[in-house]
């Protein structure tokens, strides 16, 4: 009886043990495994130019691994919504940042912006270095800032000459109709011969980018120890991106290449109000009634 008593015991032992060593090994294999994240996924397949609804997501768990960077996690779902698809994603497949144009997308992606605005606008590059352009130096501005673009005229382009026709063509006689001339309006735009200057955005135009400013570079002193100066040596391109309407791409672009001066003016707030633009002939006559106010006597 003994016996068999002992062998129940070694047999429960045994058990134990076993069971023990179970539960270990799967504390251990859990312990090596890594750690756990809630990525994004399809529910349906998108593709290029879809805008990207609450309901085409889902959450997917997956294991941490060298392409975490590359997934959206859960968390930023919101991020997501609204944005663009540039790479078709099949249903249930992870949507890599790269994939879209949106907030959750990749960092240095420049089109993301244009989510937050909706159609209509673009992004427009602005090289300060063009020898037309008077600016600020590249260091006083900032992403966010808004700026004014005033153009200058000094002359005017001459017109395409209209060849003398050979023969004589058949005039027609036309008895104009008598208008009532609002003579304002008349003397005011008979005054817009060059030269003459324009604000071109007087609602202001917003700075979404800086490139070109001077990067520190790391100098070695003496007691070599490393301080950080500003490299004035590396000649880099100065230019802004803007955020502009599409309406007025042609009337920016066509100003770049034809005035003779523009000026870019950092502003506050802008105006909805259109300005009359300002020519010779206005100074002209602003700077006779100043003269008639003082020499008259204030009258």
């Amino acid at each position: 009886m003994k016996k068999i008593g002992s062998n129940w015991l070694v047999l429960i032992a045994a058990v134990v043990i076993g069971i023990i060593a179970f539960i270990a090994s799967i504390a251990v294999g859990q312990g090596q495994r890594p750690p756990k994240i809630d990525i994004l996924v399809t529910s349906r397949d998108l593709n290029v130019g879809d805008i990207i609804q609450a309901s085409d997501l889902l959450t997917q768990t997956v294991y941490e691994d060298t392409r975490n960077a590359y997934y959206i996690p859960a968390a930023e779902a919101d991020k997501l919504i609204g944005g663009y698809v540039t790479i078709p994603v099949m249903s249930g497949q992870p949507i890599m940042r790269q994939n879209v144009i949106a907030e959750a997308g990749i960092g240095d992606r420049l089109s993301a912006i244009l989510v937050h605005y909706g159609k209509g606008f673009r992004l427009f590059t602005l090289h300060l270095d063009q020898p037309n352009i008077v600016a600020a130096g590249i260091e006083g501005y900032n992403p966010g800032d808004l700026i004014g673009i005033t153009l200058t005229i000094v002359t005017r382009p001459q017109a395409p000459t209209t060849p003398t026709p050979t023969t004589s063509p058949t005039l027609t006689v036309v008895t104009p109709t008598p208008q009532v001339i609002d003579t304002t309006i008349q003397d005011a735009n008979s005054r817009i011969w060059p030269p003459i200057a324009k604000d071109l955005f007087p609602q202001g135009v917003r700075v979404v980018a800086v490139y070109g400013k001077p990067q520190p570079q790391p100098a070695v002193t003496p007691d070599s120890s490393t301080v950080y100066q500003s490299s004035s040596t590396q000649v880099q391109p100065q230019y802004l991106v803007l955020l502009v309407p599409d309406s007025d791409v042609e009337l920016l672009s066509l100003a770049l290449t034809s005035g003779d001066k523009l000026y870019i003016s950092l502003m506050v707030k802008g105006s909805d109000t259109p300005t009359t633009g300002f020519s010779f002939w206005d100074l002209e006559d602003w700077m006779k009634s100043d003269r008639d106010k003082i020499l008259g006597g204030g009258k």
